[in-house]
């Protein structure tokens, strides 16, 4: 066939894994439905292998000087099928990604272990990947099987693989508890577990991982308290540990976890006061606490963070008086304090934050006249929602209106509107 072998090219005469890796590539477009895909440009021609169509387009970021292939790159390109036990051929592959098309069966040869960096097969329909060989790829910097279907719990030897950086694999039916083991990934960066089926308690052991940027273990089964050990983790700047049922007070150890950018604990059963630590991370910029049991006051050291832009305690219950002292300028655009026991009445100097969403609905307590500079830096850009309070005063209150984001709603419940 001429794109197995071309009389004009010698290469293929002097170097017989060239040929090999041409073989191997046809088998891999006939197992994956080559004749279906989206783009097929080249596949089997008589042209250079490393010319045929690839996501990365640049033909050098396909091949080696030698033409032998280092990078297979077909996402979002219809491929169909397993992947055939050929692709052992291709020794020198070190990037594979083949994220959104239709794969279901997939075991990498072990012939790759020493090649192979980056493997990316996001959402697919992989089941069999995840076995006991997975521990000798010990070049492996990065693993993303986000939305399969593997099944079933890690595999001991995957904490093998001390070379990993990323480990995604979101979206599946993973369970189990996750082990102590995890320690020994000392080189990883993101370690997203997000949307499984996980439980037991989160092991004290993943403190060693002091390398950790991103931490998802939301929607699980995780139980039990947090580890205090976590505050370890002093480079981290994501925290995701939403929709499981952990039972625990936030960490007052929290305080030392400096880079936190996101910190999402919402939907859990924390308990206890939500800790002034918080104050001292400066880099904040999004914290949900809500729907937990946490009690006592809105601590003023969160005022301190200005450039938090997202706050949300929603279903709680928090008592006490909002904050009555804020800095001139605050990126504060996002307020949802919604379902709690507050009381007091909203202090005039919040009128310095210029909120695009606020609500305060369903807190009985809050009293008062709102403050008119609150509501003039509020005006035609909030949505606000104060239902269920005893605030009253005269506000601008529109049923909706128009701004430049398209049409948002004002509902301030029971309190007096002024029309506009």
């Amino acid at each position: 066939r001429v794109w197995l072998m071309s009389a004009s090219n010698q290469d293929y005469l002097t170097m017989p894994n060239r040929l090999l890796q041409r073989f191997a590539l046809a088998s891999f477009f006939y197992s994956t439905n080559g004749v279906n895909w989206e783009n097929r440009s080249g596949w089997l021609s008589s042209g250079n292998e490393c010319e045929w169509f690839s996501t990365a387009m640049d033909p050098h970021e396909v091949c080696d000087r030698e033409n032998f292939v280092t990078s297979l790159d077909l996402q979002l390109n219809g491929l169909l099928g397993a992947i055939p036990s050929e692709l052992a051929v291709l020794t020198r592959l070190s990037h594979l990604d083949l994220s959104g098309n239709h794969l279901y069966d997939f075991l990498p040869p072990l012939s790759l272990a020493t090649s192979l960096k980056t493997l990316i097969v996001d959402d697919n329909d992989i089941s069999n990947f995840l076995h006991d060989d997975l521990g000798k790829f010990t070049n492996l910097e990065t693993i993303s099987l986000n939305g399969n279907r593997l099944a079933g719990p890690l595999p001991t030897s995957l904490m093998n693989l001390t070379s990993l950086r990323v480990l995604s694999i979101a979206s599946n039916f993973l369970g189990g508890t996750l082990h102590t083991e995890i320690g020994n990934l000392s080189a990883l960066q993101l370690f997203d577990i997000e949307s499984n089926d996980f439980t037991g308690q989160i092991p004290s052991q993943l403190s060693r991982v002091t390398s950790l940027i991103d931490l998802s273990l939301a929607h699980n089964g995780f139980a039990g308290t947090l580890p205090t050990e976590l505050s370890r983790l002093t480079l981290l700047e994501t925290l995701d540990l939403s929709y499981n049922s952990i039972t625990s007070a936030i960490i007052s150890e929290i305080g030392f976890m400096t880079n936190l950018k996101t910190v999402w604990l919402f939907e859990n059963s924390f308990f206890g006061t939500i800790p002034l630590e918080l104050g001292l991370l400066k880099d904040l910029k999004w914290l949900d606490i809500s729907v937990n049991a946490l009690q006592g006051s809105i601590p003023r050291q969160l005022t301190l963070l200005t450039g938090l832009e997202r706050l949300h305690a929603a279903q709680n219950a928090i008592t006490g008086k909002l904050p009555d002292a804020y800095p001139d300028k605050m990126a504060l655009s996002t307020v949802d304090l919604r379902d709690n026991l507050l009381s007091g009445s909203i202090p005039s100097q919040a009128g310095s934050i210029s909120v695009e969403f606020l609500d305060l609905s369903l807190n009985e307590e809050l009293a008062g006249t709102i403050p008119t500079d609150v509501m003039e830096s509020a005006r035609y850009r909030a949505v606000i929602d104060l239902t269920g309070t005893s605030l009253g005063g005269k506000v601008f209150c529109l049923d909706e209106f128009t701004n430049k984001d398209g049409i948002l709603r004002v509902d301030c419940g029971a309190v007096q509107c002024q029309g506009q």
